[in-house]
């Protein structure tokens, strides 16, 4: 699922040569300058992987998102912040 608007990666697809083609989510930063590993990147579509790409988090990601919820941003920098630990163990 993405991590920014919520489109589950079963309806994740995109229009190539007038077929449409399945695509897996993005490993999108969060910090565009920030590392590789899992404290820095979340699923993204590709419309919101295109979107946000060079920006801060909280710069794009915003109440002026027409995606945003606070519960999505929420979830977002509890990963950042600790829940990507539980899976490095």
């Amino acid at each position: 699922m993405c991590c920014y608007c919520g489109l589950h990666v079963d309806n994740h697809y995109r229009k190539f040569k007038n077929k449409l083609q399945k695509l897996d989510l993005h490993k999108e930063h969060a910090d565009n300058n920030g590392s590789n590993d899992l404290s820095n990147c979340i699923p993204s579509c590709l419309i919101c992987n295109s979107q946000k790409w060079e920006f801060p988090l909280d710069v794009w990601y915003n109440e002026n998102n027409p995606n945003f919820t606070q519960e999505r941003y929420d979830k977002i920098l509890n990963w950042l912040d600790k829940d990507y630990k539980k899976i490095i163990k």
